[in-house]
């Protein structure tokens, strides 16, 4: 008995999701086909692929091996069917985009929008993360690129900044700051503190504090940025962030007020995450898209830097 790609691809989808629902809601099947697919797939090639956890299904030592050979084994097909976009003079197919959990809103729109202006036949799969998240989905292969911030960047993988964000005191239009030019950070001594409470930011924004010589007040914890907006916009407490919206309000329309911050800190810059190697036709033309959009001068969804 032969295998096909199909089943191959809901092995990867399965394997990704760890569960044969989430599997099936990803490339748009029945669960049943899933399961019949996994099924097929094990008997032509005479191992187990998964065994069954309380939280889902596992891969089996055997089976990660063959999920390391399928993930190579598409990526070539894929290639071919870049290729054969590209000998007709268009791209074809699909790509996947990650990006940080709170960039998401505010710079994928354009960047989805123009890429599909300009490559109608390609489509784009998008999938939000932390830091970490980000880096495990580029390793594991479930994204082709990301767009991301400068923080923690493992040897592996490849990072091109294209903005640096300076970082900015968020606080509510009657906070005692509101009015200020610039902020140092001492002036936020006492004041309650909204920590972002993600892996790696918090310890960006924790550090800020530390260069100067302040223990913040961290009053909450979340791992919301809109949320981490609503409460600052309260006057629940005041916050630090790098993202300047557009829109200057939450979500329940109460204004924030972004200060710049006197102190000497670095910025943190905004760019591309992507693997060294294994660059399809697909995920470059993405990447240069990102390139003209994204800039020094420029990044879609935030106020003019």
């Amino acid at each position: 008995m032969r295998y096909t790609f199909k089943q191959l691809e809901y092995f990867v989808a399965v394997a990704e999701c760890g569960t044969i629902a989430g599997a099936a809601e990803k490339v748009h099947v029945s669960p049943p086909s899933i399961s019949v697919a996994i099924a097929q797939l094990e008997e032509a090639l005479e191992v187990r692929l998964f065994v069954r956890q309380p939280s889902g299904l596992q891969l089996t030592d055997a089976g990660s091996e063959v999920l390391s050979h399928t993930r190579a084994l598409l990526e070539k097909a894929h290639g071919l069917q870049d290729f054969s976009g590209l000998a007709k003079g268009e791209l074809r197919g699909k790509v996947t985009l990650g990006s940080f959990i709170t960039l998401a809103p505010l710079v994928l729109p354009e960047i989805c929008q123009s890429f599909a202006e300009r490559h109608p036949a390609v489509s784009i799969e998008l999938l939000e993360g932390s830091q970490d998240q980000l880096i495990g989905y580029l390793r594991r292969g479930i994204i082709d690129l990301a767009i991301t911030y400068e923080m923690h960047i493992p040897q592996d993988l490849w990072f091109e900044p294209l903005a640096g964000l300076p970082p900015v005191v968020m606080v509510d239009a009657n906070h005692r700051l509101a009015t200020m030019s610039s902020v140092d950070i001492k002036e936020l001594e006492g004041d309650p503190y909204i920590l972002l409470d993600l892996p790696i930011s918090r310890d960006y924004f924790l550090s800020i504090f530390e260069k100067s010589g302040v223990s913040p007040n961290v009053r909450m914890k979340t791992t919301h940025f809109e949320v981490v907006r609503s409460m600052v916009a309260n006057g629940i407490g005041v916050s630090i962030g790098v993202v300047r919206p557009v829109n200057n309000a939450a979500l329940d329309g109460k204004p924030i007020v972004s200060v710049p911050i006197s102190n000497p800190l670095p910025v943190l810059n905004i760019g591309v995450l992507s693997r060294r190697s294994d660059f399809s036709q697909l995920a470059s033309a993405l990447k240069k898209q990102i390139q003209q959009l994204v800039t020094p001068s420029h990044v879609p969804g935030m106020t003019p830097l």
